[in-house]
């Protein structure tokens, strides 16, 4: 299992683009992805279209299960989405 974390406290640094391009390229060698995006501004879910039914806050508040959090964004790649507005910070997460 390989896990990266793509962090910068900056923004347009290429966070979102980085991402999804590793995401496809590891899919694309028949690995699975998961990507949890931690972003407050949503922006991998924006970018990709995705509408998931449950986010990043249900999973970690209310003990939702990944499956029910998760978004099929590509053969072999389901992202969790952070809701637009959401603070991370709040919910336990820090970089």
């Amino acid at each position: 299992m390989i896990r990266l974390v793509i962090t910068n406290q900056r923004g347009g640094v290429s966070k979102t683009v980085t991402i999804a391009t590793l995401a496809r390229f590891f899919s694309d060698r028949g690995m699975r992805v998961l990507v949890v995006d931690t972003d407050p501004q949503a922006s991998l879910g924006i970018v990709l279209g995705l509408h998931p039914q449950r986010y990043l806050h249900e999973f970690i508040v209310y003990n939702h299960s990944l499956e029910d959090c998760g978004a099929r964004a590509g053969p072999n790649i389901d992202v969790v989405c952070q809701r637009s507005g959401d603070n991370p910070g709040a919910l336990g997460i820090t970089s």
